[in-house]
């Protein structure tokens, strides 16, 4: 290793280190400026490197990466920071992080919110060195090809230092992807070289094995080369007996996992249980773990063999990881059998990862972003090329038989990019990396195997242009076909990257480029990957110069697997599943040098499609932190996901059994809802009264008279400005917990009334009602109000406090029957009850019925001064953060007319059983009956 690249990893070392003992995710520039120059004078760097030693230790500290967020179940008593402080040292997480700087080139501040999100995950696991039994179960979601992996490895090693025996940790269904993952724990963890392990039955040490704490050390029963099959069954030692921790990595197989169940018993379990603690680590966890079958049936083999693993370990954790998370969610968290125990529902924890800003993902590349109320287009969209022309040639809908003639000209364009990228790559001096280009167009072998010829001949003929004409003089070599369409190319999708991302590629002209070609173009090679050949074709490893692969293929290419240096991807298909459309997006990652040149080519459908893909994720997220800030749990948390209109699926139907379908009102037109839950704080309640006192004041000219001859005798104004309204409902603090007016709901009634509707004629003017009930009467502004007396429930955050009353009674509500009478004269109620008791036999008219299409009215806010009822049977009402003595309680209710320029559009989601249980009290809430008994 060189002195330059020693001073670097030094650097970045102390960085790390500074920034763990002082617990700051940033150190100032000053600091970092004294480290530098201590390494710098210390390596004596001469004076013509430092400034590339600068540079390059100033772009790895700008890579940041924020902390993840998470939901945990309340019980669980925190253990991992108090081990910590009682521990001196982490041999095996201090060799991680160095090999992570060293050999990979982590930024500090990624390495330490990496620290931190794994203390936060070890916190929520059990505690390996407590007697008692334990079975935990969590959800890790992170971006596809954002670096989960070295996550759970970070994990592994935090696991191992803190006592942990038995680490199984299961990949996808490939043989090539389980390989890959085992190459990854031997660098991160084990530190050899498990293949030598095997067939030479030496040690050669690798990764993390190179670093520090040589002494220390894991065994991996399985390898590179073999699976947990012969290797396994010659250590016959217990595992009692082995001082070093155990991994195995396998693929999810039956017959595999059922082996090493079976060998983990015979040789460890006492009265049918092991006593080691155990962490199984779920790679790709909504492949192949879940269970498709119905509830009636054995579960399928996968889950019953994981399953059986975890109910044959005393103490055990369930880890899932996954970019997809669509089929987790909709596990049913009350499964349970005798023989087999709780399914695989994250019960105990889901945790939100968050990618470093280096990354490239799907938000990244196909939805805008906004700043100071300006929008701009999604900073790598410029990487989108189109395709369509694709279907001429390789129609979507074909058969195994089909034999493609001919190659698109997209794909011609794709091919010679590739080659064009390959050479501004070794202009630019990235010596040694590997390119990958991927081609996805087939799910039949056959058909990419006929197409991998075709692409191969393609290139080969190129290539033997390159080779006639690259050392000519521009103007002769462009007299040749192939080299003027090289030329096309490059002008056509590369001169112009300069104005896009401050590219260095458009200042290279086009005749280095074509001295380039040759060498770019002659280590080419193409290959089918599908099958059993993935292993052999994608072994970037034996390429120590760098591979340059064009790799075809469908499933294989489709999850998991990593290619290296991936620039170039084309991609056709009709894949109409969220989880399957985001794991074929293998364009998602990082790209650094090299990102400017990247392309994607896919039809305007599928762009459509991820862009709808992207959106529903980030609304994922979004509501995992709002749950997170309400100390929502997994299991009274309602997840849900936004489901398209058109044809594509959340998920396979057979995934998502417990799942159902809802939808979300997205218009305001004939809405009438209130809150039904009232945020408990004190504070933020009297903030609500001043909000009242002001508005009332505000308002008093907008008072109504007698003459107006309206239907009820509550306090009463109309037509007040919308301007006024909204102010008072975007100051109002709302509990979380109400749908219809949660801040982070873009479908909320106050983000549609700032949006959607801004501007719109029927909502310039409001009525309000100020609603009075039998309670305690107190005066505002001169006014005497009389509060409305309700019953409540308590909704609690882990520690047991209040944070929410919900109303409570056999329709969980807040208004009274007939409030939404508010604004309108005694005539207009007589006639819409009229004609609404000659079309039914319900005599109580809902309130929803005041908005319906042949009622001509202003919006209403009506305003609930609440008073909460005593009740003995209440065990927390004796509490005094109850009794709020001069502090009252306030909620709302609000009324749209029917438009009549407007339809009603409802955005459509599939949720699981805790969101549907919400979704029946939302609806209890929400959809009038108004024979409410409110004594």
């Amino acid at each position: 290793m060189s002195k330059i690249q020693d001073c670097i990893d030094l650097i970045i070392d102390t960085v790390f280190k500074r920034q763990k003992e002082s617990d700051v995710e940033i150190l100032s520039e000053e600091e970092i400026n004294r480290i530098i120059d201590k390494a710098i004078a210390f390596y004596e760097v001469i004076e013509i490197q430092q400034e590339e030693v600068k540079r390059i230790v100033q772009s790895s500290i700008k890579i940041k990466m924020d902390r993840g967020v998470y939901l945990k179940e309340y019980d669980h008593k925190p253990w991992y920071l108090s081990f910590k402080q009682s521990k001196d040292s982490f041999p095996f997480c201090e060799r991680y992080y160095k090999y992570l700087v060293s050999d990979k080139g982590f930024s500090p501040n990624v390495i330490y919110s990496l620290d931190k999100a794994t203390d936060d995950i070890m916190d929520m696991l059990a505690n390996p060195l407590s007697q008692e039994p334990f079975s935990r179960r969590g959800l890790i979601i992170g971006d596809v090809q954002s670096g989960k992996t070295s996550t759970y490895i970070a994990l592994i090693n935090k696991a191992s230092d803190a006592g942990y025996k038995v680490i199984i940790l299961l990949t996808g269904v490939i043989e090539k992807l389980r390989q890959q993952t085992q190459r990854r724990v031997d660098e991160g963890f084990t530190g050899m070289d498990s293949a030598s392990v095997v067939e030479h039955k030496q040690n050669t040490f690798i990764g993390v094995g190179k670093c520090s704490n040589k002494g220390i050390s894991a065994v991996s029963l399985t390898s590179i080369s073999q699976d947990f099959n012969k290797l396994a069954e010659q250590v016959q030692a217990k595992l009692q007996s082995l001082q070093d921790p155990v991994i195995f990595v396998l693929k999810k197989n039956k017959t595999v996992l059922e082996k090493l169940e079976k060998w983990l018993v015979k040789l460890n379990a006492s009265n049918g249980k092991i006593e080691e603690p155990m962490l199984l680590i779920d790679d790709e966890a909504d492949a192949a773990s879940i269970n498709t079958n119905k509830e009636d049936l054995d579960p399928t083999a996968i889950n019953k063999c994981i399953r059986t693993l975890l109910k044959r370990f005393k103490r055990s954790n369930y880890v899932a990881f996954t970019a997809t998370p669509y089929a987790n969610i909709f596990i049913n968290p009350d499964t349970t059998s005798e023989m087999l125990n709780d399914d695989l529902f994250p019960r105990d924890f889901i945790y939100s990862l968050n990618a470093p800003n280096n990354y490239i993902g799907a938000s990244s590349i196909f939805l805008q972003s906004s700043k100071d109320e300006e929008v701009y287009d999604a900073p790598y969209g410029y990487m989108l090329h189109n395709n369509d022309d694709c279907e001429n040639y390789i129609p979507e809908q074909h058969k195994k038989d089909f034999i493609p003639e001919e190659l698109p000209p997209s794909l011609r364009e794709a091919i010679a990019s590739f080659i064009i990228i390959n050479a501004v790559r070794d202009i630019r001096e990235h010596e040694k990396t590997h390119r990958t280009m991927l081609v996805n167009v087939s799910r039949f072998i056959d058909v990419q195997n006929r197409l991998t010829e075709l692409i191969d001949r393609y290139v080969k003929d190129i290539e033997q242009s390159i080779r006639l004409y690259y050392k000519l003089n521009e103007d002769e070599a462009l007299r040749d076909e192939n080299i003027r369409f090289l030329k096309n190319t490059y002008d056509k999708y590369f001169v112009s990257l300069e104005e896009y991302c401050n590219s260095i590629s458009g200042c290279i002209p086009w005749i280095d480029i074509q001295y380039a070609l040759y060498k770019a173009v002659s280590p080419i090679k193409t290959a089918s990957i599908n099958g059993g050949n993935a292993s052999k074709e994608l072994d970037y490893i034996s390429y120590s110069d760098g591979l340059r692969l064009i790799a075809v293929g469908g499933l294989s290419l489709s999850r998991g697997l990593t290619l290296e240096g991936l620039a170039v991807s084309y991609y056709y298909r009709n894949s109409k599943m969220y989880d399957t459309i985001m794991q074929m997006g293998r364009w998602f990652g990082y790209r650094p040098g090299y990102e400017d040149l990247c392309q994607i080519w896919m039809t305007k459908q599928s762009k459509d499609w991820y862009t709808f893909i992207a959106e529903a994720s980030e609304e994922l997220r979004c509501d995992i932190r709002r749950m997170h800030n309400m100390n929502r749990t997994p299991k009274d948390f309602g997840l849900q996901i936004r489901s398209s209109n058109d044809a594509l699926l959340v998920t396979a139907g057979c995934k998502m059994r417990s799942a159902r379908d809802h939808e979300i009102l997205v218009s305001l037109s004939g809405l009438y809802t209130e809150t039904v839950y009232i945020d408990s704080d004190k504070t933020k309640n009297k903030n609500n009264e001043i909000l009242v006192s002001n508005l009332l004041m505000n308002i008093a000219d907008y008072k109504a008279k007698e003459t107006d001859k309206l239907a009820l005798n509550n306090l009463q104004y109309l037509n007040v400005p919308k301007s006024i309204i909204l102010s008072f409902l975007q100051q109002f603090t709302f509990s979380d917990y109400n749908l219809f007016y949660n801040d982070n709901n873009e479908y909320s009634v106050i983000s549609l009334l700032s949006n959607v509707y801004d501007g719109h004629k029927e909502l310039s003017k409001w009525d309000i009602l100020v609603a009075s009930g039998d309670g305690t009467s107190y005066n505002i502004n001169d006014i005497t109000i009389n509060s409305v007396v309700r019953k409540f429930d308590i909704k609690e955050n882990r520690s047991g406090e209040c944070v929410a009353f919900c109303m409570s009674g056999s329709k969980k509500r807040l208004g009274s029957p007939g409030h939404a009478k508010g604004g309108l004269t005694k005539q207009e109620v007589l006639d819409i009850e009229l004609k609404y008791k000659k079309n039914n036999d319900i005599k109580t008219v809902p309130n929803k019925e005041y908005f319906s299409s042949n009622v001509k009215r202003n919006p209403l806010l009506i305003i609930y001064p609440v008073e909460l009822k005593s009740d003995s049977d209440n065990k927390h009402f004796s509490n005094t953060a109850y009794a709020y003595g001069d502090i009252h309680l306030w909620g709302i209710a609000t009324g749209f007319p029917t438009f009549k320029d407007h339809v009603s559009s409802f955005v459509s989601y599939k949720i699981n059983i805790r969101k549907l249980q919400e979704v029946l009290l939302d609806s209890d809430n929400n959809l009038d009956s108004d024979c409410e008994d409110y004594e």
